[in-house]
């Protein structure tokens, strides 16, 4: 397909830096919505996107239409923005921000793709994985998701444009300050342990094949909401070998209690998943897209790993 011009709203973070680099390598414009300050937290960042054309604004202000529509017409706007927590904050960025960022690329673009999470689902998880699956969020991230999905869909009908959803798994990958991985990544660099869930799966999902996903929608037209995960994810039994492997030492296993994932995920959005114990959730609709992923869990803890090393981070 030919180079085209795309908004990315959120550059500066993990999903925002890959999806910047993987358009750039084929040859697109690329313009990035950034918040005021964000890389000052990210010196990687402010590195990566010295010479990419940038405008500080946050999805949660009620100006950022008005103040984005002077930068042209673009094929495509991709809203990686996301707060992973239960805090009321979530709400406000993954919900109703979600919903002022979809009016504003369904303004300037001819498709908007939003990407939302698989706890979007909430305690329907318990019933399957498949994209027709009805929302049933319980906590403050779940129906942040839930909503902003349904406020960036409506969004994009009333423009006329074409829309998309991901909900991809479990995010990981360089450039990450998300505090999952990175922090059970120094749990197993300093304790030599990396906590077991019993009966949960490792659907660990590479951050480049999210953004590939991506391009897989917008190059097939495809409306409609996508599952984003590694087919045939391992049981999480095999998370401390994967981590050994990155860190070059050797990793034990500490069992955890399934009662401790269903407290825990009060605060944390992964426990809550982890606590809802899914089966492999499923990506056909993606890959009769033509998409499959290249990055397996085990390659993807390597990466994160190596990079919060270049990074000083571990």
């Amino acid at each position: 397909m030919e180079s085209g011009r795309i908004l990315v709203f959120g550059a500066s973070g993990m999903v925002g830096l890959h999806t910047v680099e993987f358009f750039r390598s084929k040859g697109w414009e690329v313009v990035g919505v950034v918040r005021s300050g964000s890389l000052d937290k990210r010196p990687w960042a402010k590195r990566f996107l010295s010479d990419v054309e940038l405008v500080i604004g946050d999805v949660r202000d009620p100006g950022l239409e008005d103040k984005l529509l002077g930068l042209g017409r673009f094929d495509l706007a991709v809203n990686t923005v996301a707060v992973l927590s239960n805090r009321r904050e979530a709400y406000e960025v993954n919900a109703l921000g979600a919903g002022r960022a979809a009016r504003a690329g369904s303004r300037l673009s001819s498709h908007v793709v939003f990407i939302s999470a698989i706890l979007a689902l909430g305690d329907a998880l318990r019933e399957g994985t498949g994209e027709d699956i009805v929302c049933r969020p319980r906590t403050l991230f779940e129906r942040s998701k839930c909503d902003g999905e349904r406020l960036s869909r409506e969004a994009a009908v009333e423009a006329g444009v074409k829309w998309s959803i991901l909900r991809p798994v479990w995010i990981t990958g360089e450039y990450s300050l998300n505090p999952d991985m990175p922090r059970l990544a120094r749990i197993a660099a300093r304790l030599g342990v990396a906590p077991v869930f019993s009966g949960s799966l490792l659907q660990l999902v590479y951050v480049r094949d999210v953004v590939s996903a991506v391009y897989s929608v917008y190059e097939g037209g495809a409306v409609g909401v996508f599952n984003v995960a590694w087919p045939n994810p391992p049981s999480m039994k095999v998370l401390p070998e994967l981590l050994g492997r990155a860190l070059s030492k050797k990793v034990r296993g500490l069992p955890v209690p399934g009662l401790f994932a269903s407290l825990g995920s009060r605060f944390n959005p992964a426990l809550r998943f982890l606590a809802l114990r899914p089966g492999p959730v499923v990506v056909d609709k993606l890959v009769g897209l033509g998409w499959s992923p290249r990055v397996d869990p085990g390659e993807a803890v390597r990466r994160l790993v190596a990079w919060m090393r270049s990074e000083g981070l571990l």
